[in-house]
């Protein structure tokens, strides 16, 4: 116990000292953002760690670290993105997402825009991952939309698993509501059902096509065009584009 309350005192003691070091306003930029990485680490060896300042000085040190970058402090204006995320690593979800916003503002205001769109990713990913709490019907619909944007993989992945899943829905009477008819253009079953799914999703052939036969036939085939419009054409494709052209 006594052991405890003397490191406490220490830690206090060390705190005190930075605080006030940092209140200097001509103090170098290398050393203000030493004493804010040195000050954060302190607060959070501290039993009663204060988040809020913590929260606060981690901006502070980004933004202290992206300025000290670009004026050349350190004999290099490369933006060390790995350091940055280093500095999120002890706050929840909701706060790194906040922080990596707030980053991305300040690599964007000193024209670092290529590390910028890398950071975009990272939040993208931090924003998709943030869907899966309190899940909900809605979530769930965000889920489905967001992943694509993930990267390039995801959106190929995604278009596989509509394809798939397009393949399993469509037989020659699909559940009784739907007539799907086909061409008989190699030998093997199987193969033969891919192929023609795949000659329907690009209208490579008039004579292969979905077909209602019931009212809710029509209304499934209408809804299915609805969503095959709006989120594979305009969607998917967009993604596509945006992916292919950040590869470049």
């Amino acid at each position: 116990m006594q052991f405890s309350i003397q490191m406490e005192d220490r830690i206090n003691a060390l705190r005190l000292k930075l605080e006030a070091r940092l209140q200097k306003e001509d103090l170098p930029p290398v050393k203000r953002l030493n004493d804010l990485n040195l000050l954060i680490q302190v607060r959070q060896m501290s039993i009663n760690k204060p988040d809020k300042l913590i929260y606060k000085e981690t901006k502070e040190l980004i933004s202290v670290y992206c300025e000290t970058v670009e004026a050349g402090k350190f004999g290099y204006d490369k933006i060390n993105l790995n350091k940055i995320l280093s500095y999120l690593n002890p706050f929840e979800l909701d706060q790194q997402i906040a922080l990596l916003s707030y980053t991305k503002r300040i690599l964007t205001k000193y024209q670092y825009f290529s590390e910028a769109d890398e950071l975009e990713k990272v939040l993208k990913k931090k924003r998709f991952n943030s869907l899966f709490k309190d899940i909900n019907v809605k979530k769930i619909t965000l889920i489905i939309l967001t992943y694509p944007s993930l990267g390039l993989k995801q959106l190929i992945l995604t278009l596989i698993v509509f394809y798939l899943t397009l393949c399993a829905g469509l037989t020659e009477s699909s559940f009784g509501v739907l007539i799907f008819e086909k061409q008989e253009l190699v030998e093997n079953n199987l193969l033969n059902h891919l192929i023609n799914v795949l000659a329907l999703i690009f209208q490579l052939d008039s004579e292969i096509g979905v077909h209602p036969i019931s009212w809710f036939g029509y209304l499934l085939a209408a809804i299915a065009k609805s969503i095959f419009i709006i989120f594979i054409i305009n969607y998917l494709i967009q993604q596509l584009s945006k992916h292919l052209d950040l590869e470049k």
